[in-house]
């Protein structure tokens, strides 16, 4: 391992009691981008240490004995070749088991012979607002174009309107503290990071820095231990690597759409697994937050755990039916009662 990677902490102690240690930053996050940079970076190099052939016959020489260098490159041959059949013997069972499975009564039939019968298909030109896009270069701006068109927000801003928002937010808001110190946040163990880890599906694209599922599932424990700890950093610090927030934007057609206009595609972000994991830890402590000091309003069902549309509507049926039993009327105001009565006879005029 590089030196620049030998403050990482070695055990969750040390880790614990650095992030006690650590004071809070009052610049924009260099500490915690430089341990950011330096953990990414750690993860290529042991990569590339793992792909080194010199490394690996060292290897060899040591485990075996073997004196010289055509020995060990035969053997390590020997042993690769035994690898990948084993791998092609492994993957040929799967495979088997996955296609004895396959009923067309349940539909699992049908829907693996669409998959094998789809063909990936290439962009065509497009026509964008000023020409045609021939290039790749060019079809990847038409469409960025078109998405931050489409992306953009409407103006729509009313000066009245905004100042009585405003006012009325900043009455119901409780005071901002504004001191940075998170003591309340209970730090995040290595544990719960490998937790996570086991989850990943290797099979998953990765982001921008290449760093694949696989490598993350991989890694050796002090590589768990510096990621968990730029995770508490980023509690610590209320910074987030913008490296983190940029993604690889991969343009999929809308289903029966043509082809050939750039708004007819749905755009996919392909973001870094490490940033993926660092949300689950802020999503969960925002949660807590919210829950633990009842910030949510009861009437909120949405983006809630455990809580969906239909609990809403079954609110909303309670409501009306104890209005029902209680013998309760629905009061209009009069100056709305006009107005209603001329939608609703537009709405039912043919």
């Amino acid at each position: 391992m590089p030196n620049r990677h030998k403050n990482f902490p070695n055990r969750p102690d040390e880790l614990h009691e650095r992030r006690n240690n650590t004071p809070h930053p009052t610049g924009n996050g260099e500490c915690i981008k430089q341990e950011f940079y330096g953990f990414l970076q750690g993860i290529k190099v042991m990569y590339d240490a793992l792909k080194s052939i010199p490394n690996l016959l060292k290897s060899v020489s040591e485990l075996t004995q073997l004196s010289t260098t055509e020995d060990r490159i035969n053997y390590v041959i020997k042993a690769l070749s035994s690898v990948a059949n084993a791998k092609l013997e492994s993957r040929q069972k799967d495979k088997t088991e996955e296609l004895e499975t396959l009923n067309p009564e349940n539909g699992t039939l049908w829907t693996k012979a669409k998959i094998l019968r789809r063909k990936d298909q290439k962009i065509p030109a497009l026509k964008g607002e000023l020409k045609l896009a021939l290039s790749d270069p060019d079809k990847a701006e038409t469409i960025a174009l078109s998405l931050e068109k489409q992306f953009s927000l409407n103006n729509l801003s009313h000066s009245e309107t905004e100042e009585e928002v405003n006012e009325s937010t900043n009455n119901f808001s409780p005071p901002i503290n504004n001191n940075h110190q998170n003591d309340n946040i209970n730090g995040i163990q290595p544990s719960e990071v490998i937790k996570i880890i086991k989850k990943l599906n290797i099979k998953k694209t990765c982001g921008r820095d290449g760093i694949t599922n696989k490598m993350i599932k991989n890694i050796p424990s002090t590589m768990v231990f510096a990621f968990t700890e730029i995770i508490n950093n980023i509690f610590n610090f209320n910074y987030f690597p913008n490296a983190w927030k940029t993604a690889v934007v991969v343009p999929v057609l809308k289903p029966r759409k043509d082809p050939t206009f750039p708004e007819n595609y749905r755009p996919i972000s392909l973001l870094s697994t490490l940033s993926k994991i660092t949300e689950n830890f802020i999503l969960d402590k925002l949660n807590e937050h919210l829950i633990g000091n009842r910030i949510l309003c009861p009437e909120q069902f949405g983006f809630r755990k455990s809580l969906t549309t239909n609990h809403q509507l079954l609110r909303v049926v309670e409501y009306i039916t104890k209005g029902f039993d209680r013998d309760t009327k629905l009061e209009i105001l009069p100056r709305y009662t006009k107005s209603l009565r001329q939608g609703l006879e537009a709405r039912l005029d043919p």
